[in-house]
């Protein structure tokens, strides 16, 4: 298996958390007696860019799909996380009206919402229909109407950048969480 971001051989080891049914694959009532089936839940760290990641078993497609149920902001906490992380973020870099913040897998817009409050433009990239028509109605048409030409040369590496600081926090918080 190689790292989905730089393309490194994983070998590192994060986190063994055994066998696991697919995330969000709630059983019918008639599905209740069956079998379900399991999935082992690997998470590598890459020890070239550091990203964690786990292994593909399923395709995303069956993953994310028009039934997806986890919807980021029915969590209170982690929303007031999102906004104190965006606030942090607009301290840092100096986001602004002229800035756009791209967030891939943006799920119903529990973060960038806090951006777009503030009149940063945002770009979502979410693979759930149900979750990404959630986001659409909280962001502005300001954000909304983002073309090509708002992208600069180097935006990609903003994503990158983003994917990378956002993952690293979530892991920190999640592992501050667990210490404590």
């Amino acid at each position: 298996m190689n790292c989905r971001f730089c393309r490194a051989p994983l070998s590192h080891k994060f986190a063994e958390l055994v066998n696991s049914p697919l995330s969000n694959a709630f059983l019918t009532k008639e599905q209740l007696n069956e079998s379900e089936t399991y999935f082992p839940l690997t998470i590598y760290a890459c020890t070239k860019c550091h990203l964690v990641q786990i292994d593909e078993y399923k395709n995303a497609r069956e993953i994310f799909n028009g039934d997806y149920v986890y919807f980021s902001s029915y969590s209170t906490s982690w929303v007031a996380h999102a906004k104190r992380y965006v606030e942090s973020m607009i301290s840092r870099f100096g986001y602004n009206q002229d800035s756009l913040v791209v967030e891939i897998a943006s799920n119903d817009g529990y973060l960038l919402q806090h951006f777009n409050n503030v009149g940063v433009p945002v770009l979502g990239v979410e693979p759930t229909t149900n979750t990404a028509q959630v986001a659409i109605l909280k962001v502005s048409r300001q954000s909304r109407n983002i073309s090509r030409r708002h992208l600069p040369s180097n935006s990609w590496n903003l994503v990158k950048l983003l994917i990378w600081y956002w993952e690293i926090m979530f892991w920190r918080t999640s592992l501050i969480s667990m210490i404590s």
